[in-house]
């Protein structure tokens, strides 16, 4: 029992691994909660074993342990790929592709404090759905209209003309 205590103190402190120039990038995919977890986890197994692992006990070997665990037990993170199913819009692959202007004009908006409710005219609080209301009548030609992402469509909407 003496033993398995001493290895057990020889296991860097989950602070210590994440705090290795090897684990960044893995804490800047996953998320430095994530990558805690993850090494609390690859570590259990250790804490059991009469002699360690021979990476246990460097912080900047855990980069191969902690990396299988992530990708055994919770997946892989968000990767890009082709859309090759004929569909336009592929629910089970995110969403329809933004250009990077698009992206640009929303990051603005989203990003800066805007008129979203607020009427510059009158200096009151105003209605957002006014707006978007007005430039999606312009855009479609329908009578009246409404929008569930007002400030995406802020900025995309204002770029467009009937």
């Amino acid at each position: 029992m003496v033993e398995k205590s001493n290895q057990r103190r020889k296991l860097p402190g989950v602070d210590q691994v994440l705090r290795a120039p090897q684990i960044a990038s893995l804490v800047e995919q996953w998320g430095a909660a994530t990558v805690a977890n993850a090494i609390r986890e690859v570590q259990a197994p250790e804490r059991d074993r009469s002699q360690l692992s021979s990476w246990a006990t460097l912080p900047e070997e855990y980069l191969e342990p902690i990396t299988a665990w992530l990708r055994a037990h919770i997946g892989h993170s968000y990767e890009t790929v082709f859309n090759l199913t004929g569909t336009v819009i592929h629910t089970n692959l995110g969403r329809s592709l933004l250009s990077e202007q698009l992206m640009a004009d929303a990051l603005r908006v989203a990003t800066r404090p805007t008129t979203l409710e607020y009427d510059l005219r009158t200096g009151r609080r105003g209605q957002r759905e006014h707006i978007i209301e007005h430039r999606l009548k312009l855009l479609t030609g329908c009578e009246a209209a409404t929008i569930d992402r007002p400030l995406v469509f802020n900025a995309v909407g204002s770029k467009r003309r009937p």
